[in-house]
């Protein structure tokens, strides 16, 4: 426009289809997801005075994507498995587990059980979100301040339909090896107990170490788990809204020649999820009804929060007149977003097929989730109850909401390092680095039935809200009440072009702890005692060794074309594994929450085990290492003890630069991956108690990339670039 204005735009757009085994590794339940993506922004810059500029800038982002499995030709009612779903936008198989309840979470490499069918229903969603942002830079002396802020709203279309198409759990709980299916006097009080002819109420024999016998024992009777297995009854498809804005002040400050500090604070607002229509509702044990609908008798589901404010202050000191070696420290307290799926669409939670707001039974759209029918599968009978019949209060329905005092997160950023420069080429830096979080997601059962409950007639005659909500049996309630911390030791050594040499080496000795891990919160074993969920966080790594090194290879004689050019590069990376944790082959607490862990009786699971590959598997720990608690009580056993297998990939590249004309040169080269043909096992998933601690897959598979994945095989790849 002029020399003090310019004007950028710009715009992108993507699409592209992924299919891969992301919970299930049989072909028709691979997850096929198509994404289209559009990104727009505008940007205005302008110097108002020689000290003083500003920057405003536009932007709109578009997100689709969509989920479903590979084949959704199967139609259960046609053969017989009434699941009472008809709807053509809902195709295809329902959510059938062979397995115990926490096999749900989506652990299919050397997890529990077999693989699931049906994981992926129709689902995805739509979302579009604008921002204007304005950053004012003023430098006065030896000041550089910047003020601004931002607005933006988020609309998300959401079409998830997770447990619309029914969720069936075959988990062992129902034979006659189950003594609570029977009375004192050994009569029946299910119908899938009523088959047995023999050995009603009789302990199974110890000869039976696999677990797998009793999943597909029931599911071959027809005998699901009506207490796990349910279905999503109505329309939980939603248009919502968040509306956020900031405000920020900073800083950089030369004090001295060798001070410098860099401060500043922001402050958030972040408004509650909201929908232009009452289609969101609460539990409100004030209310007749039980519930609470957004817009009508509560103002959100859940409320406003004004409180974020984030001050951030770091600084750098040469400790000596020649500056090679530089103090840093720093410290920051940043405000965080809430992660829209674990409002929406938390899916994976042991004791309700998916939570969220618009689930529940209230408000313009009802929706109940609904369990299973206590029967044995018959053909064309159903095995859920109807729509109509789980809103006039004839089963049990299971509730989602929110903690009142309901908030985002934030995060503590601590670190104090020391670099020092040996020579220009080379630095080396040492520190430490740590963060706390607080505020985290969590998920507990305010309604939870007691311990041993899963013996009665009715387990819900003990939950605290029956006799005000008989129709009630769940009510889950996502707080915001969790901590997490980490801690590390950090040390690098950075070369530049030394002696043709070119690298960097990284190891971090480091220990995150929390009380659970995952954009997606799930169950504690006990919803009466968060605090014996502190554990190793699931991504605790202690020991990562990365780097990289690149050679230039000295030119040598012959001709130039040949002669020249030549680089050589080599890239690795070494970790430990992370955490595991082996579950409850069924529910010995009673309670009726199917997240029991279970108890570690050796101290070192995988002493005596060789980790070979032996038939095509890996025993990783012993099958005796674990086994479930006495019934009615809870594991002692924290989350997270013990270790999976790590990671160890050297990539080596051969490279030649050639130059065809003035502007035209060409690159070869040839990428050599997993130099040393290293086995990368996944790991060994969410096995369960005496189910035998296999491993039977590569990392590859595990992380939905087999084959060509990280850490898969030796790869070869011939690559020619052109550049002009």
């Amino acid at each position: 426009m002029t020399d003090k204005d310019h004007i950028a735009a710009s715009w992108f757009i993507g699409q592209g289809n992924q299919v891969a085994p992301t919970s299930s590794e049989l072909t028709p339940y691979f997850q096929t997801a198509p994404i289209h993506v559009d990104n727009f922004s505008l940007v205005y810059n302008r110097i108002l005075t020689p000290s003083l500029t500003n920057q405003l800038a536009a932007g709109v982002s578009y997100f689709n994507q969509a989920f479903f499995d590979s084949n959704v030709s199967y139609n259960p009612v046609g053969l017989g498995l009434n699941t009472g779903v008809t709807s053509k936008s809902l195709a295809g198989a329902p959510h059938l587990t062979i397995g115990p309840t926490a096999a749900s979470n989506g652990v299919s490499a050397g997890g529990s059980g077999f693989d699931p069918l049906g994981a992926t229903a129709p689902s995805g969603r739509n979302d579009i979100t604008g921002h204007l942002n304005e950053d004012l830079i003023w430098t006065k002396g030896a000041h550089q301040f910047h003020f601004g802020g931002e607005i933006r709203q988020a609309q998300v279309d959401d079409f998830y339909q997770t447990g619309q198409r029914g969720t069936l759990y075959f988990d062992g709980s129902q034979g006659p090896w189950t003594t609570s299916n029977f009375t004192a006097a050994g009569s029946p009080t299910t119908a899938c107990a009523a088959l047995a002819t023999k050995n009603q109420g009789k302990s199974a024999p110890s000869s039976i170490t696999d677990p797998n016998a009793y999943y597909l024992a029931d599911f071959l009777a027809g005998c699901l788990n009506p207490a796990q297995s349910e279905i999503v009854l109505g329309d939980p498809k939603r248009q919502v809204f968040v509306n956020t804005f900031s405000l920020y002040g900073q800083d950089s400050l030369q004090v001295t020649r060798r001070l410098s500090v860099n401060y500043g604070v922001r402050c958030d607002y972040e408004g509650p999820v909201h929908s232009d229509y009452p289609n969101l509702s609460i539990f409100d044990p004030i209310k007749a009804s039980g519930l609470s609908v957004a817009g009508q008798d509560v103002a959100k589901i859940y409320g406003k929060f004004w409180k974020s404010v984030s001050p951030r202050v770091g600084l750098a000191y040469q400790l000596d007149n020649t500056g090679k070696t530089v103090l840093h420290v720093g410290y920051g307290f940043y405000g965080d977003s809430i992660f829209m799926k674990s409002i929406l669409q938390n899916g994976g939670v042991q004791n309700i097929g998916v939570f969220g707001p618009e689930y529940n039974p209230a408000g313009s759209e009802k929706v109940a989730q609904a369990a299973g029918l206590n029967t044995v599968i018959q053909s064309g009978q159903p095995i859920f109850q109807s729509y109509a019949n789980a809103l006039a209060g004839q089963g049990t329905v299971k509730i989602s909401t929110f903690d009142r005092n309901f908030r985002p997160s934030y995060t503590q950023n601590y670190n104090l390092n020391l670099q020092h420069s040996f020579t220009s080429s080379v630095i080396a830096q040492v520190g430490y680095v740590g963060t706390r979080g607080s505020h985290l997601l969590g998920i507990f059962d305010v309604n939870p039935a007691a311990v041993g409950s899963t013996s009665l007639t009715n387990p819900n005659v003990t939950r605290p809200y029956y006799n005000q909500f008989p129709n009630f049996s769940v009510i889950d309630e996502l707080r915001s009440n969790l901590d997490s911390n980490y801690n590390s030791l950090q040390a690098s050594l950075r070369i530049q072009n030394y002696h043709r040499f070119t690298s960097q080496l990284v190891y971090t000795w480091a220990h995150a702890l929390d009380y659970e891990t995952g954009f997606l919160p799930y169950l504690p074993q006990n919803p009466l005692d968060e605090k014996a969920e502190y554990g190793n966080s699931d991504y605790d790594v202690r020991n990562t060794f990365t780097g990289y090194l690149d050679y230039l290879v000295p030119n040598f004689s012959g001709p130039r074309r040949l002669t020249h050019g030549w680089e050589l590069n080599s890239g690795f990376s070494l970790h430990g594994g992370t955490p595991y944790t082996v579950i409850s082959a069924n529910n010995p607490s009673g309670n009726g929450e199917g997240a029991d862990r279970a108890v570690q009786v050796l101290a070192h699971p995988s002493t005596g085990i060789s980790h070979a590959i032996s038939n095509g598997v890996v025993q990783w720990f012993s099958p005796t290492a674990f086994v479930d608690a006495a019934a009615n009580t809870y594991s002692p056993t924290r989350r997270g003890q013990n270790y999976n297998p790590g990671y160890s990939d050297v990539d080596v590249s051969v490279v030649k630069n050639t130059p065809v004309t003035e502007r035209v040169s060409a690159q070869f080269r040839a990428d050599i991956f997993n130099f040393f043909n290293h086995t990368n096992l996944a790991p060994v998933g969410l096995p369960s108690a005496s189910e035998g601690g296999q491993i039977g897959s590569t990392i590859g598979p595990y992380l939905g990339s087999p084959g060509i994945g990280p850490g898969e095989p030796e790869n070869i790849q011939f690559s020619l670039k052109v550049i002009f």
